[in-house]
């Protein structure tokens, strides 16, 4: 049984594509673009197949009246393809937009899932469209202080204008795919270098999650039995003592100064559990602040490094 499909963006790009092969397939099409003259050519050649709607996506309006010329055509609405858009080289709010979609779609996905609507979101990389001839053409100027970063970006992108690695037709195949299946993921890395890119990023997330570990869980109630996943020694004592230090006070100096800690160099939690480790705690005996165990005295403003260097240590 044929599908009903609304694509918006059908003008040009992905969308193109898209609305090129659901009516290759047989299946009937409301095609959408801000110009609708521009979906003349595919009027002529599929005939009552397809319909075209004006359509700019930021109007909620004209998004309603574009779902009824679908129900008015052809009774129902099978698939959307949410695919209009506009993209620029301002990287925060470019990819911070794409970043909300993405969270909206695997949050719509579960809301929606009980009435049988299937939501999936695709998550492309380059592919051989107009885009990045026309961005890199209307690129605005930048400030000096972002050229070595967003301009930086841009140049090494210059040379791979019209070579990306994915072919839109090949993408639009897949969308075809996935409007087939039962079970759709909640989001598909669509390119090579989709997926590298976002191999890359979990394993800097899932490192930064492993190493700020018993931080994470050092605000729980009632702290977990067991010891410190870095050092071995007592979980809860472990936070207490890192707690103090990330707050810049270490109150247990025996000579009952309280030293101020350099926040800047109180390492994250591993490497202070790490530096704790290395032997059994030390103290040392310097300018009169007794009582300094190694991690504290390494990061306490209050003493001088040749002091450090001259300290005589004694193993508790």
């Amino acid at each position: 049984m044929s599908k009903v499909w609304l694509v918006t963006g059908s003008a040009s790009g992905l969308g193109r594509n898209i609305a090129e092969a659901v009516l290759a397939s047989g299946d009937r099409l409301v095609a959408t673009a801000r110009d609708p003259g521009r979906l003349e050519d595919l009027v002529e050649k599929y005939d009552d197949q397809v319909r075209t709607a004006p359509l700019d996506v930021a109007d909620e309006a004209a998004a309603y009246a574009a779902v009824q010329v679908a129900i008015d055509a052809f009774g129902r609405l099978d698939v959307v393809v949410n695919n209009a858009g506009y993209g620029d080289f301002a990287p925060s709010p470019y990819h911070a937009v794409k970043w909300a979609v993405g969270g909206f779609t695997e949050s719509l996905a579960k809301e929606v899932a009980p009435f049988g609507v299937k939501v999936c979101a695709l998550e492309p990389a380059g592919m051989r469209t107009n885009w990045g001839a026309r961005v890199n053409r209307d690129r605005p100027d930048l400030l000096p202080d972002y050229e070595p970063s967003v301009g930086g970006v841009m140049k090494a992108l210059e040379s791979r204008w019209g070579h990306e690695n994915s072919d839109p037709a090949k993408v639009a195949q897949v969308v075809l795919r996935l409007a087939a299946s039962d079970c759709l993921p909640a989001h598909l890395l669509i390119g090579s270098d989709a997926v590298q890119h976002a191999d890359q990023a979990e394993a800097t997330r899932a490192a930064d999650a492993e190493r700020w570990r018993e931080v994470s869980v050092s605000t729980e109630t009632r702290m977990l039995p067991g010891p410190c996943l870095h050092c071995n020694s007592d979980r809860s004592a472990c936070s207490t003592r890192y707690s103090k230090a990330r707050m810049g006070i270490k109150s247990t100096i025996r000579t009952g100064v309280t030293a101020k800690f350099d926040l800047a160099r109180v390492p994250p939690w591993p490497a202070f559990c790490h530096a704790r480790n290395k032997t059994r705690p030390r103290v040392f005996f310097i300018a009169g602040h007794s009582g300094v165990t190694v991690p504290q005295a390494e990061h306490c403003s209050l003493l001088r490094e040749q002091d450090v260097a001259r300290a005589k240590v004694r193993q508790c």
